[in-house]
Parts: C-alpha cells; structure tokens; sequence
C-alpha cells in the first residue's frame, strides 16, 4: 500500500522504511532513475548473455547489439 499525503498542493509519497528498501534490494530493485543509465545497463547485460552463450563479441550487424557495441567503441575513442 503506497501511502501518499498532499503537500503545498503535490503528492508526496511517504519514505521507504529500512525494511522496504532491505526487501527490494533483496531481489535487486533498480534504482536507478537516468533512463539512458537503464538502457545502457540493460545493453551491457545482453551483451554479458550474448558472450556467455557465444564464448565470443563478435556480434553480428544488422542489429541493435551490434550498434551498441560500435556507439561503445567511438566513445571510447572519444568521438
């Protein structure tokens, strides 16, 4: 049960208490808020699934991974 009060005219939501945040840590709650943080994670863990089935990084293009992997490599660069 999610506890909200109004606040200056805006919900609030109540603090997690320690137990909820012990319990959502438990299963690995994201908490991250950055979208491009969650994506690029998510990437990054395809990426991990992708060589742990493969025993390589050779991905091959067409595709989003391959992409990922080439954007990764420029910023590296610095480009």
């Amino acid at each position: 049960l999610i506890q909200r009060r109004k606040n200056n005219g805006m919900k609030r939501y109540s603090p997690l208490t320690d137990d909820q945040i012990r319990l959502l840590d438990e299963i690995d709650f994201p908490w991250v808020v950055d979208p491009y943080e969650a994506r690029w994670d998510a990437k990054y863990q395809e990426l991990v699934d992708f060589y742990n089935k493969n025993g390589h990084l050779w991905v091959e293009r067409p595709s989003a991974l391959y992409s990922w992997i080439i954007t990764q490599r420029r910023k590296r660069r610095g480009k």
